[in-house]
């Protein structure tokens, strides 16, 4: 049994070895995509100083330093965040490829994971360390003070991942029907942008979006696991957003089944 099992990780393994070595084929694109994540990061810590420039340094409880720490924890938590699952489940699922996967001894979403993790692999070598370093000599760094800030946004990052990583995978497989995932991802990154905090922090918005965001998953993605890091909840703050986090990954893990489920029944090979 515990050959069996350590046989499906080394299969998993290698497929997050596979896709690593093959951003170093596009590594211009890569490259070009660090270089401007690098950009965005610089402007927008820009914007935000020159914003704070008009005020008394402090904005809703939020200083400048932890404002800018914002920003960079933004750059290397989505980085680390959102995996590009739909886009490998679209694709089999458009070529037809995927029926092969039913009659293979593996999982499909796992593949998509592990697949996605050897995508942005480079990105967190060559982009969350570098980012961290040079940021925190340019605008400085708020560490956290108390270490179940760190242990707890540790566990809220990984619940970030599989959080994500499952819906992406149900956009995925709304491409069995749709033989793409373009319209699905183009209004589900709208939601993102507006209520996962990757441009404006939710500390930042009005009372009713906030209302409408807190009875979304999206904040769980990027916002709070930001928000344990800096210490902007205490103790059972942080232990509430981890248990949201978990019960908005039941209610996922319930739907992944049912479109699952009818998913299988209309499988079609494109051109066939």
């Amino acid at each position: 049994m515990y050959n069996k099992y350590k046989d499906v990780i080394k299969l998993y393994i290698e497929f997050l070895k596979k896709s690593f070595q093959s951003q170093f084929i596009y590594r211009a694109n890569t490259l070009i995509r660090i270089f401007t994540s690098f950009i965005f990061v610089f402007i927008m810590a820009n914007v935000w100083t020159a914003l704070y420039s008009t005020t008394d340094g402090i904005v809703d409880g939020i200083n400048l330093s932890e404002m800018l720490t914002y920003v960079l924890m933004v750059e290397v938590v989505r980085t680390v965040v959102l995996l590009p699952v739909s886009r490998y489940v679209a694709g089999r699922a458009k070529t037809g490829i995927v029926s092969i996967d039913f009659i293979r001894p593996i999982n499909l979403k796992l593949c998509a994971i592990f697949n996605g993790l050897g995508e942005n692999m480079l990105s967190i070598v060559f982009f969350v360390a570098p980012i961290v370093v040079i940021g925190s000599l340019i605008w400085g760094f708020v560490f956290p003070s108390r270490p179940f800030q760190m242990i707890f946004f540790i566990i809220a990052l990984f619940m970030a991942v599989i959080l994500y990583s499952t819906m992406e995978y149900i956009m995925g497989l709304t491409a069995f029907w749709t033989k793409t995932d373009f319209h699905i991802n183009w209004i589900v990154n709208s939601f993102m942008t507006m209520f996962a905090g990757m441009t404006v922090p939710l500390w930042f918005y009005p009372k009713p979006i906030k209302l409408v965001a807190d009875v979304l998953p999206f904040k769980y993605f990027i916002f709070e696991p930001i928000n344990i890091f800096l210490g902007k909840v205490d103790f059972s703050g942080a232990i509430n957003i981890i248990i949201m986090q978990f019960v908005w990954l039941g209610i996922l893990l319930l739907i992944e089944r049912f479109v699952w489920h009818f998913a299988q029944r209309v499988v079609t090979i494109q051109g066939g």
